[in-house]
């Protein structure tokens, strides 16, 4: 048989070979980083899955339906947020202080005191469904409060009914309920979770 022919030797140049050795140290510690990283970030979502619900951090925004109104002086001191629910989720809350009304002419809508605001419950419901099925993996508390007009919490149930979203209507049972339980709880057929909270408070948490 004839002889193999030998590979000619690579001899780069030793700029080269400087930059090359640098960038594979780097590129070690970067994958060694981002390890780390991960690992954390598993250890830190593990520790939030078995905190109670109740001593887990949430962004709450305050008279969150307050973000519908428009322009006007009365609007001005009246509103709160800059932003329906959506926008607001989007700039970081994660838990909404909920306050609607049952209007006699407009239905379920939202309020701040005595000022109706003319947006839909509803359509704000769905608003957060569509945001909680683009973000699977984020819990989402509504907190109802100060529901006024004949029939007001009757209507918010239904609509919640309606939407197969989760509500929970007795305030003690947060006691025991873990971020992690919270979430299996209040899973959405399309993705995410959300948590609704109708029932009144007690006194074991402050009324």
């Amino acid at each position: 048989a004839g002889a193999m022919a030998s590979t000619p030797a690579v001899h780069w140049p030793p700029r080269l070979l400087a930059a090359a050795v640098t960038l594979s140290v780097v590129h070690g510690q970067t994958q060694r980083l981002l390890g780390l990283a991960t690992d954390r970030h598993d250890q830190s979502a593990s520790l939030m899955d078995t905190k109670l619900l109740t001593l887990s951090p949430f962004l709450m925004a305050h008279d969150a339906g307050s973000g519908y109104l428009g322009e006007g002086l009365v609007n001005a001191w009246t509103k709160t947020q800059s932003g329906g629910l959506r926008q607001q989720l989007d700039c970081g809350a994660r838990a909404f202080d909920a306050r609607p009304t049952m209007h006699p002419k407009y239905g379920l809508i939202w309020h701040h005191g005595i000022v109706n605001i003319h947006h839909r419950f509803e359509m704000s419901l769905v608003d957060i469904m569509h945001w909680c099925e683009a973000h699977p993996s984020e819990l989402v508390l509504l907190m109802i409060s100060q529901c006024a007009g004949t029939g007001c919490l009757q209507a918010v149930r239904a609509v919640f009914a309606k939407h197969n979203v989760r509500d929970l209507r007795e305030c003690d049972t947060l006691g025991d309920l873990t971020y992690a339980d919270a979430t299996a709880q209040a899973a959405l057929p399309m993705g995410g979770s959300l948590l609704a909270v109708t029932g009144p408070p007690t006194q074991s948490w402050g009324g």
